[in-house]
């Protein structure tokens, strides 16, 4: 008999996933299911990104990344040129 030893990786949500990649999309893709329902406590807290908070604070700045990139692609973030006076 052989001892054998199983790496497993598991999401804030207990779903479990044979690789580290496959886990991470996971959680990168149910990000907005992770912050419904948040207390004010909370969401501070995930500000200072203390170890009980780190993995609401992950979810946030996953939902600003895609925030970021959607406004982006409209065009919201290019400057307006400055007009000559006439």
């Amino acid at each position: 008999m052989k001892p054998k030893s199983i790496v497993v990786y598991e999401a804030w949500d207990g779903t479990r996933f044979d690789s580290v990649s496959d886990c991470l999309r996971y959680e990168r893709d149910q990000s907005t299911l992770r912050i419904v329902g948040l207390t004010e406590d909370q969401v501070m807290a995930a500000l200072s990104y203390e170890e009980p908070a780190r993995e609401i604070a992950d979810a946030l700045e996953i939902i600003g990344f895609k925030i970021r990139t959607a406004r982006r692609a409209k065009g919201l973030f290019k400057r307006e040129r400055e007009r000559e006076p006439v």
